[in-house]
């Protein structure tokens, strides 16, 4: 989405900032190999570079400096300093300067290549559930902060995204 297009929209309705984003890293050949190995029709004809321009697209987006240098970069956010072990060196804070909506909102960036099969490797998949877990309920509580403190930013919440992670764990 262009950023005129999203300011619009955020000008629109304010309440469509996010409360943050959870990005499913992979390469662009892995993203083919598992658009393969599904087979399904509405996926058929599309090629790798066009996979490729995404995957960029997203690494411009969510990891400017890179991934290797994003936890030093979520340090420059005093959120950073509250975030569990577990998420750590997994979240970084966007700074769009395009959009001024998207600065500071969190990204938790889970590596999902070839190697992690997450319907096989029940311990893989746990610890997954339990990052995205973390990520939500450290959002949660820095919300549940700044309504204290009197922010007036008006977020929606991470009700549905609880909601469906308390089913899945029910139904796991």
């Amino acid at each position: 989405m262009s950023a005129w297009l999203f300011a619009f929209l955020l000008q629109a309705s304010p309440n469509l900032v996010p409360e943050g984003f959870i990005y499913l890293r992979t390469t662009a050949e892995t993203c083919m190999r598992r658009l393969k190995s599904r087979a399904r029709g509405e996926e058929t004809g599309i090629e790798l570079q066009y996979l490729q321009t995404l995957h960029d697209k997203h690494e411009t987006w969510l990891c400017p400096q890179g991934f290797a240098n994003h936890s030093g970069h979520a340090q420059n956010n005093t959120a950073a300093c509250n975030l569990p072990d577990l998420i750590k060196g997994h979240v970084l804070y966007l700074n769009n300067d395009r959009v001024s909506a998207l600065k500071n909102i969190p990204a938790l960036v889970l590596d999902y290549n070839d190697d992690i099969d997450l319907e096989a490797d029940v311990q893989a998949k746990e610890r997954f559930r339990a990052m995205v877990e973390t990520f939500v309920d450290c959002i949660s509580e820095t919300q549940d902060l700044e309504t204290i403190h009197g922010s007036d930013k008006h977020l929606p919440s991470f009700a549905r995204l609880r909601q469906w992670s308390d089913w899945y764990a029910a139904h796991d």
